[in-house]
């Protein structure tokens, strides 16, 4: 339960077996992208429920967060090229935080933005009528114009196509353009002001107004992205499966290829490992070195889960099914897996990972009542 107010000032409030154990410094719990994704997926006439489950979030996660899914994927990357001698053991890779950085990097592609701006202006007025000196002084006085007040003038257009608030653009484009703040900072400010999960989900209510039934496109590319995949493997493969020898030829087919589909997950990672200390050359070597790229574990959980889905749609084990539409982003909550102690998924999806990823099966839990007893069960052993 949870009140209206600070629900942690409240001593009223009663503390569930799961805060308590957080309150005793028992436990972790730490919010990420896929959990808050979560909180947009309801109806707007249910609001204040959706509300409730933030606050709940933000009692037992507080400042705790994942890394979004690129950023786990590059710090993999990372770690492995530390182990490898490739960059210093000093090199940070932790992918827990305790300042809610949940939210994706885009330091990278906020480098050059001064440079693309200027680009654009140049572009705009080579395309215009100079022919008369009237106008030709209005181009000289927009080229000499401080590009940051350019950007004042835009944040509402470039706020609506990041899905953000104009006040994050204006604290964060324009402190950059202003030479105030670096591209990293930049980017944390993009999104640190909606990154508590009730300031976050008012957001998307209220301010931004867009369909609230929908995710925010930085949030649900990667799933939606997942989602094309299975379907591209399900269509090519069900044509194979009607008849019984060629059903178990293609099984065995899809089995020995774990491998090869868990490397398709690295194409979701692109400039997120300069944060890392790997530049974009690195990455290519790495990315396509299939010795490395077959020891990461973000590769092993995605290519045996997706192997095991794809093996229920295409009706190779028990009766085809349709593609679920959670499938994308419980498969992104996966990812996490080998960076957490305890992990829990809806019954269906745990059972599926447990059966496809039995390395990690012992810390997966399918639901929330099992969670304070493998907490307690986790300690005791470790």
């Amino acid at each position: 339960p949870v009140t209206n107010g600070n629900p942690l000032s409240d001593s009223s409030v009663p503390i569930n077996p799961l805060e308590r154990r957080k309150l005793a410094g028992e436990v972790v719990f730490a919010a990420s992208m896929p959990l808050l994704g979560e909180l947009l997926q309801y109806d707007v006439d249910f609001r204040e429920t959706t509300i409730k489950k933030a606050e709940a979030m933000e009692r037992l996660c507080g400042s705790w967060a994942l890394a979004d899914p690129a950023r786990v994927l590059a710090a993999e990357i990372a770690e492995l090229a530390k182990q490898r001698g490739l960059l210093p053991v000093s090199q940070n890779t932790a992918v827990l935080s305790q300042d809610r950085y949940w939210f994706p990097n885009l330091a990278s592609e906020l480098v050059d933005l001064r440079e693309r701006l200027e680009g654009v202006v140049d572009t705009l007025i080579s395309q215009a009528s100079l022919d008369s000196r009237l106008n030709r002084r209005q181009a000289k006085r927009v080229r000499k114009m401080d590009l940051s007040r350019i950007v004042q003038l835009v944040a509402p257009e470039l706020a609506a196509s990041l899905d953000i608030p104009v006040e994050s653009v204006m604290g964060s484009i324009v402190a950059l353009l202003s030479n105030k703040i670096t591209p990293e900072q930049a980017s944390r400010r993009l999104f640190g002001a909606i990154a508590e999960p009730v300031k976050f989900v008012e957001t998307y209510f209220e301010k931004i107004k867009h369909d609230c039934t929908l995710l925010p496109r930085w949030m649900s590319k990667m799933g939606s992205d997942f989602e094309a995949l299975l379907g591209e493997l399900r269509d090519t493969i069900q044509p194979f499966t009607l008849d019984e020898s060629d059903r178990k030829l293609v099984e065995s087919m899809i089995a020995e290829r774990i491998q090869i589909t868990g490397r398709a997950v690295l194409g979701m990672v692109s400039d997120e490992t300069d944060e890392f200390g790997i530049d974009a050359g690195a990455l290519r070597v790495l990315k396509g070195c299939e010795v490395f790229a077959d020891q990461l574990p973000a590769c092993e959980v995605f290519g045996r889960v997706v192997t095991a889905y794809v093996l229920q749609i295409a009706g190779l084990r028990g009766s085809a099914g349709k593609i679920e539409r959670s499938f994308g982003g419980d498969m992104v909550h996966a990812l996490y897996l080998p960076h957490v102690d305890l992990w829990r998924g809806d019954r269906r999806f745990a059972q599926l990972v447990k059966e496809a990823a039995p390395r990690f099966g012992d810390r997966v839990i399918s639901t929330i009542n099992e969670l304070p007893h493998a907490i307690d069960t986790w300690r005791e052993l470790r």
